[in-house]
């Protein structure tokens, strides 16, 4: 099993393995699926002998994948239509609450999300998938408090709300008379075509010549590249989303301003690449100290 990855999980739960861009904030939005990232969780349902079939354990590592990122889709949609129903933004100001969240445990998202999962998918399969599951940090592990169907349905009441007032968590702003907007997390995968939600396998390059080039693991949807042949003055590229097949930019070293005319980080991107740099700052400096 990749130790590498099972690293990652620990850190940063099942977003390790893939991921949800929001088209709030991107033309290339759509769930990523890191095929590193099925072969890992492939490997795990084959350690459970869940199945004597190995293409139907990759079909299930696949939809525990999949699932989880699609019920973060439903969060954005919900969102959008709560903006379109009252004018104003209201999934940035959420998402901004949940990245300056203390409490690793308080971001219920992703515990229905991992909760979500076990809805769609069999209940022969579900002792793997709690497993796995567990072995994720903050609330990503707590997906057994809306095991049930009434804490499900609460659950997305509570995440609704969360969102209607701004991320406060507990202030139910909507009240009975207002609309139910728990029932839009109700979607099947189903119900969608491939048109509606773009869906992407992320591939990544191999480390075999670091002499030339250091590309970072993808974490949070988020990859760092540090060429020694590049000019001066020292930069980075960063793609965000990791497999968008274009940069995000190019981005001075250390300051991380804008090289250019790219775009500048925001404070959650920003996040996520001096997470990066931090992780792997001896051969991203290595690389950077060759730029001429």
């Amino acid at each position: 099993m990749d130790g590498h990855l099972k690293a990652e999980i620990r850190r940063s739960g099942i977003e390790a393995l893939a991921w949800y861009a929001p088209f709030h904030h991107d033309d290339s939005w759509g769930i990523y699926l890191r095929a590193r990232g099925i072969l890992y969780l492939t490997s795990y349902f084959r350690s459970g002998h869940t199945s004597a079939d190995v293409n139907e354990d990759v079909g299930n590592a696949t939809e525990v994948l999949l699932y989880h990122e699609f019920f973060h889709f439903l969060t954005e949609i919900t969102a959008t239509h709560m903006e379109l129903s009252y004018l104003r933004p209201l999934f940035e100001p959420y998402l901004l609450h949940v990245e300056s969240l203390r409490d690793e445990t308080a971001n219920i998202e992703e515990s229905l999300a991992n909760a979500y999962v076990l809805t769609r998918l069999s209940r022969w399969h579900h002792g793997i998938i709690k497993s796995f599951f567990s072995s994720q940090p903050g609330s990503y592990c707590l997906f057994d408090a809306f095991a049930s169907d009434e804490d499900f349905l609460m659950g997305k009441l509570e995440l609704g709300s969360m969102i209607h007032s701004g991320g406060l968590q507990g202030q139910h702003s909507l009240g009975y008379q207002e609309p139910l907007w728990e029932f839009l997390f109700n979607v099947t995968p189903e119900r969608l075509f491939v048109r509606d939600i773009p869906v992407y396998l992320v591939f990544e390059p191999s480390q075999a010549d670091d002499r030339m080039r250091f590309i970072t693991p993808i974490v949070h949807g988020a990859r760092v590249a540090a060429y020694p042949s590049d000019h001066l003055p020292h930069h980075l590229h960063i793609w965000i989303p990791a497999d968008a097949g274009r940069l995000k930019g190019k981005y001075l070293y250390p300051s991380l301003e804008p090289y250019g005319h790219y775009p500048p980080l925001s404070n959650a991107e920003r996040k996520k690449v001096d997470r990066l740099i931090e992780e792997n700052r001896t051969k991203i400096e290595e690389s950077i100290r060759r730029q001429q």
